[in-house]
């Protein structure tokens, strides 16, 4: 380490290089070595390399405040917001194990940046909700003061009538603005009073009481924030959740979360993943876009639901809703709602949703993973993506996560629906049937169709029409529901065909198709069919939906095999040739 150094001083650069070449090939990696490495590359202008030193120097300490100037000056001339929150950072840990001098270098960094440009960067607000969790929220207030930078932030708690010695504690805590409800307001209501008495200028962070703050979480969710003014929300990820904002990694107690979470919350590039929404539990909103969108609808109240309709008003006010994946914060999950009438909840505020807004929240913000996990190229390559049907774009904003390299277009014929999913990708609104295409020939890597070709008249002939847009060799990825699934076939051969809001029987197909039907869709239109996949769905496969029934239909000579009634949903895999 100590001939590193030398060289540098010395300004040789090259053997410098080569020095620090030789220890990381043998595994010799820590943060003082991160820094050496970074002050190379910076000097050869290789700026990719010097963000991943950095990186993988936080991962080894995440307290090493060099390594947040560093990033700070990193930032500078990209995004001064971000440099900004890098050198705030590199204070906060200056502070605990750092020299006067070394802090006085960062404060100068930090003036100097906020001399030379406009800085928008808010303190926030967290705005946390109590209802009879008193263990749990001393936990979480209890994380906030250890990981969370002081100086930006306070702390607004509403306690909605709490009976378990909760007020009694909050009124003890002199850095919390307590607002205690005579009775239970809910989650939306309570929420809002949260905001109203917050600093009129912060940011919120609407944080659930079942939470334990980690490393580092605050400061990577401001910085996927503030990573363009377009982001009105930024959220977190974790343990427990839905909206697929969950970590694929499990551990058996909350320290090990915690060890995770201090290599998981670092800066890096292509952290984000756009979204519909995001979850409530952790939501760090721009105050100044909150002012315009409005806070949470009370009509959901008692909760659920209220942050889907809240992230859906930032998409229809031009904002992004930004799920950081390298922000990880700890969450116990349901404390507030474990009770019988949970489920009817849920259905109910659904019904209130798809009634302000005119569709089905729970389809138009699906992801379609299980299309997704047939790209077969290489997480780095740039591949061009279309998605027919897109909705609102949440399997477009996962590919786009998934594949830095990517472009992402949809087409929606929903006209609110598209305008929604404009806020973060390019979507246009039309019927594939007739729309005129945009697109170059010979441009998509990939074009996919999520349950749409059975609502179309002629699907052979958009798949046709399609084929010149695809690349040599690009792929179609369908899903297509399967009319022989046993729940259909069931009730067929008892006479019954009843057409219903969704699924296979859905009022509004237009086509039905079989295994064989589908191949011969594809083919037909000039395509070779690489793959077919069967998609069940639990609890309907013929073992478990009337079993007797199907046991003796298949001694029936000449029946289809057994996949064929399981199958819930055919993929398919169709090459351009």
């Amino acid at each position: 380490m100590d001939k590193i150094i030398d060289l540098i001083n010395d300004e040789n650069w090259e053997e410098a290089a080569e020095c620090i070449y030789t220890y990381t090939s043998e595994g010799k990696y820590n943060d003082k070595l991160a820094i050496l490495a970074a002050t190379v590359h910076t000097h050869f202008g290789d700026s990719k390399s010097v963000l991943l030193n950095i990186e993988a120097g936080l991962e080894y300490n995440y307290k090493n405040y060099e390594l947040y100037l560093m990033l700070g000056d990193y930032y500078a001339d990209k995004n001064a917001n971000q440099a900004y929150l890098c050198y705030e950072n590199a204070e906060y840990f200056c502070r605990q194990n750092g020299s006067a001098e070394d802090l006085a270098i960062i404060s100068e960094a930090k003036a100097f940046l906020s001399q030379m440009h406009t800085i928008t960067v808010r303190p926030y607000s967290f705005v946390i909700l109590s209802y009879n969790t008193l263990d749990l929220l001393k936990l979480c207030i209890k994380s906030i003061r250890l990981y969370c930078h002081p100086d930006t932030y306070e702390l607004v708690v509403i306690d909605n009538a709490s009976h378990d010695g909760s007020v009694e504690w909050l009124r003890e805590q002199k850095d919390i603005i307590l607002i205690e409800n005579s009775e239970n307001a809910g989650f939306p209501a309570g929420c809002n009073q949260g905001v109203a008495a917050a600093a009129k200028d912060n940011d919120i962070m609407f944080l659930n009481s079942d939470t334990v703050m980690t490393p580092n979480a605050m400061f990577t969710l401001r910085m996927g924030l503030y990573e363009s003014e377009k982001n009105g929300q930024a959220g977190s990820v974790t343990n427990y959740a839905g909206n697929h904002q969950v970590i694929s990694e499990t551990f058996d107690d909350i320290e090990d979360y915690i060890l995770y979470a201090a290599k998981n919350n670092i800066p890096r590039e292509h952290a984000s993943e756009y979204k519909t929404f995001l979850i409530g539990f952790a939501l760090l909103s721009r105050r100044s876009a909150l002012e315009q969108v409005g806070l949470f609808d009370e009509r959901f109240t008692p909760g659920n639901l209220e942050d889907t309709d809240l992230g859906t008003r930032f998409l229809q006010h031009g904002y992004r809703n930004v799920l950081c994946w390298n922000s990880f914060i700890y969450h116990l999950g349901s404390q507030g709602f474990q009770n019988e009438h949970y489920a009817a909840l849920i259905t109910n505020n659904r019904k209130k949703y798809e009634q302000k807004w005119g569709f089905d929240p729970g389809y138009f913000n699906s992801v379609r993973n299980s299309l997704i996990k047939h790209i077969s190229h290489d997480f780095t390559s740039p591949i061009c993506v279309l998605e027919v049907g897109c909705a609102t774009g949440s399997t477009l904003g996962r590919i786009q996560y998934l594949y830095p390299n990517s472009q992402v277009h949809g087409i929606e014929l929903n006209e609110t629906v598209a305008a929604l999913g404009a806020a973060s990708f390019d979507i246009i609104c039309g019927n594939i049937e007739s729309i005129e295409l945009p697109y170059q020939t010979n441009f998509f890597d990939y074009i996919i169709f999520g349950d749409v070709l059975e609502h179309l008249t002629w699907p052979g002939a958009v798949l046709e029409r399609l084929k010149p847009y695809l690349k040599e060799n690009g792929a179609i990825l369908a899903s297509i529901p399967n009319i022989m699934h046993a729940e259909v076939i069931y009730d067929l051969l008892q006479g019954r065909f009843p057409y219903e809001a969704a699924g296979i029987r859905d009022r509004t197909h237009l086509r039905f198709f079989t295994k064989e039907e589908c191949i011969n869709l594809f083919t037909n239109a000039g395509y070779r069919v690489e793959k077919t996949e069967s998609m069940e769905l639990l609890g309907c496969t013929t073992a478990e939906y009337h079993p007797e029934f199907f046991d003796r239909l298949f001694a029936i000579d000449g029946v289809a095999e057994r996949i064929q009634f399981d199958t819930y949903q055919w993929f398919v895999k169709a090459v351009k040739q």
